[in-house]
This record gives C-alpha cells, sequence and structure tokens, in this order.
C-alpha cells in the first residue's frame, strides 16, 4: 500500500481541488493521510506539535478528540485552497505552511470553548463551497472561529428557504 503524506495529497489538490459546489464535507476522507519521519512522537510535547505543518502529522499518533479537530481543520484547509483558486490567487503558502497551533488550535477552541459541534462545521463548509462573499472572506480556521455564528446563521436560513420552496 502506497501511504502518502498530507503535503503531497495537496500538491496534487493544487493543480485540481476536486471540489464544486456539490462537494459536502461528509465526501472528503481523511483515512489514508500518513505522515513522513518528521512526525513528532507521543514522547515529543504538545508545544512541538503545535510548530508542526499540518501536512507533517501522523494522525496516527493522535489521540481521538485530535484526530476530529484535525480532520475538521484539513477539510476547511482543503476548501480554503479550492476558493483561493476560484479566486484567481496562486498563493498556497500560508496553506503549505499551515501548522497544528494556526490549524488545528482554532478548531479545538470554537468546539471545546465557543460550544460549536462538527455538525455547524459541516453547515459552515457546505455554505462557504457556495457562497461568493463568504468564500473570499474565510479563508484559515481562525477566521471561520470568528464567524461561526454569522455562517451557521447564514447557512440555516438557506437550509429554510430551500425547505420552503
Amino acid at each position: 500500500i502506497l501511504l502518502r503524506t498530507v503535503k503531497e495529497r495537496l500538491q496534487v489538490e493544487y493543480l485540481d481541488t476536486g471540489l464544486d459546489n456539490n462537494t459536502s464535507y461528509n465526501n472528503i476522507n481523511n483515512n489514508s493521510i500518513v505522515g513522513s519521519s518528521q512526525t513528532p512522537t507521543k514522547k515529543d510535547s504538545k508545544k512541538d506539535l503545535f510548530k508542526t505543518k499540518l501536512s507533517e502529522i501522523d494522525v496516527e499518533l493522535l489521540d481521538k478528540k485530535q484526530k476530529e479537530y484535525y480532520s475538521v481543520a484539513i477539510n476547511f484547509q482543503r476548501l480554503f485552497i479550492h476558493n483561493k483558486k476560484e479566486l484567481g490567487l496562486n498563493n498556497f503558502k500560508d496553506q503549505e505552511n499551515a501548522t497544528y497551533l494556526n490549524y488545528v488550535e482554532p478548531i479545538r477552541l470554537a468546539i471545546e470553548v465557543d460550544g460549536w459541534s462538527v455538525e455547524d462545521f459541516r453547515n459552515a463548509y457546505s455554505f462557504l463551497i457556495k457562497d461568493d462573499f463568504w468564500k473570499k472572506n474565510i479563508l484559515s480556521t481562525s477566521k471561520l472561529r470568528d464567524k461561526m455564528e454569522q455562517l451557521v446563521v447564514k447557512s440555516k436560513d438557506i437550509n429554510k428557504k430551500q425547505i420552503h420552496i
């Protein structure tokens, strides 16, 4: 079995993200993501994990909660790359250099401190892939956390309108 790092997968996705307005958060699978030899081991400190690029994290070494947060973060990272491509932006350095601290931690805080659920993130994802205004304004998980309330409200409004049509 050929195991690929997230970085290798993202390099392919820079060319073609495979996302369109019908792509759902649930359709994106992270089961085969495995990091490189630079991945921190369980003996490494939390500080080392925080500095580790997403593309170098071995998800098998993460605990259940960390895997959940990581999965949400990596799905949004792909969405942000897709949205940047749609906007004609070709600089993905911020995405390539995304670390656990600046991409996974905002997701953890949004869930544990702010009280958002994974389902709320799915709704925000579905909304962000379709809404032209928000897709250009939300390009990081920290900005996503800041705007979650607005995104969830907007996504629910759209869902209600679709039900009544």
